[in-house]
């Protein structure tokens, strides 16, 4: 399996500079870690989480590749419960959102609000 390049591109660097308050962040629909690793790069605690083993996979790979710890679960971003973790970022990051149909979108905000710091965004 190849390990993907990560490139200082302009979506990444957007996700990385949208996580600067705060230290904690949720990548959701994390792929194959293609925000997830930028942001654990940059010195953040991250969780990727994403349905596809396959995926998460990948992103493990991947972040053992780039030498840089992201813990990466598995879950479902329209109903997920993380145990009560709190983050100050969550990300869904480029079309990510776009595969949910209109009331996933709901699930996916109140699940995210269950996950997100009092002063997250």
């Amino acid at each position: 399996m190849t390990v993907p390049i990560f490139t200082s591109s302009l979506i990444v660097r957007f996700y990385v500079d949208m996580a600067q308050k705060g230290n904690k962040v949720l990548d959701l629909a994390c792929g194959s870690g293609r925000i997830a690793i930028p942001l654990a790069k940059a010195g953040k605690q991250v969780v990727g989480g994403d349905l596809s083993l396959e995926m998460l996979q990948r992103a493990r790979l991947a972040a053992e590749a780039w030498d840089v710890k992201a813990e990466f679960v598995q879950l479902d971003m329209r109903d997920f419960d993380l145990g009560g973790r709190r983050f100050d970022t969550i990300v869904v990051a480029a079309n990510s959102i776009l595969h949910l149909h209109s009331l996933d979108w709901a699930a996916c905000a109140w699940s995210s609000a269950s996950a997100i710091s009092i002063a997250g965004r």
